[in-house]
């Protein structure tokens, strides 16, 4: 186990940290939260696939929307109240793919 104001490796029987002398009246010790816990790589990762999925939601939203709004363009003519659910989804999507893309180049390694 290790102390969790120090995060010492501490022998589960002890009452104090042997480095900092803090008390361990709990009889247990919290883990101390290391960038190489496997805890902290479980939540990269999960952010990680955050970021894929997000992509993969705005491209399928940009082809939703791409898909739909040429259509309409032929078919509304002038009328522009047609266009609005097409260019929302269009929005929508390039915000999640770029969103998706950020996160992704950030938590790459």
């Amino acid at each position: 186990m290790l102390c969790r104001k120090c995060g010492t490796s501490v022998d589960e029987r002890s009452r104090n940290c042997p480095n900092c002398g803090a008390e361990l009246n709990t009889g247990q010790v919290e883990e101390f939260a290391s960038p190489e816990s496997p805890r902290s790589q479980s939540l990269v990762e999960v952010r990680k696939r955050l970021g894929q999925q997000a992509q993969i939601g705005g491209g399928i939203a940009l082809l939703i929307g791409g898909l739909t709004y040429t259509p309409l363009l032929y078919l509304a003519g002038e009328s522009r109240s047609t266009f609005a659910f097409p260019l929302a989804l269009i929005m929508i999507g390039l915000f999640l793919f770029l969103a998706g893309t950020i996160t992704r180049l950030y938590y790459r390694n």
